[in-house]
């Protein structure tokens, strides 16, 4: 049997919907810090590039970085 026409991607988010259904059945993801609040979503940016930098932003302000986090989303592109 040949897998070159099988869509790897697809079967990965089939395999991680069930993952993520069956632990719901199973109630882990009841309890958890911060449920019935809204999520703080900001919108990605699409370039991959940007998306890389717009996590470790993220990142650091979460862990308390904020400093750093403001000097690193202020640098030029060219140092991206």
């Amino acid at each position: 049997m040949s897998l070159k026409h099988v869509d790897v991607g697809n079967a990965l988010r089939r395999v991680a919907d069930r993952l993520i259904e069956d632990a719901m059945k199973e109630g882990k993801f009841d309890n958890l810090e911060g449920a019935g609040k809204p999520l703080d979503l900001e919108p990605m940016p699409a370039d991959e590039g940007a998306r890389m930098m717009w996590w470790a932003v993220r990142l650091l302000k979460q862990t308390g970085n904020s400093d750093f986090a403001v000097k690193l989303s202020k640098t030029p592109d060219v140092l991206k």
